[in-house]
């Protein structure tokens, strides 16, 4: 009997980000390369998971430019939202959500 590797799906969203998932885990990649670390926050709401990157940067007096990027998502029922970790590394955010395995015994909890 040959073991095989589970498949490891990959989706791409356009223009900012693709979601990878395997057994274990999804994977949410975003391009964030004009924002920084600081400027990036990621919340959870039930089962929604929002990001917002907000930049501004004065130009004159008067004037101050604001970027702003905001999207949202639902995650999927088998997802441990709880567990949620990110990390940003090279104009890229991480999003990593753990996949629930549901435990065959009762008393066993599933994340």
């Amino acid at each position: 009997m040959t073991m095989t590797t589970p498949p490891t799906y990959v989706h791409t969203y356009p223009p900012h980000g693709k979601v990878v998932e395997d057994s274990d885990e999804y994977i949410v990649e975003l391009d964030v390369t004009e924002f920084t670390r600081d400027e990036l926050d990621v919340s959870l709401d039930g089962d929604v998971v929002t990001l917002i990157a907000e930049q501004r940067r004065p130009r004159h007096e008067a004037l101050t430019l604001c970027e702003r990027l905001e999207e949202s998502f639902l995650l999927p029922p088998d997802a441990c939202a709880d567990e949620l970790s990110t990390q940003f590394n090279a104009g890229t955010l991480e999003l990593h959500i753990p996949r629930r395995h549901f435990a065959v015994n009762a008393e066993a909890t599933p994340c």
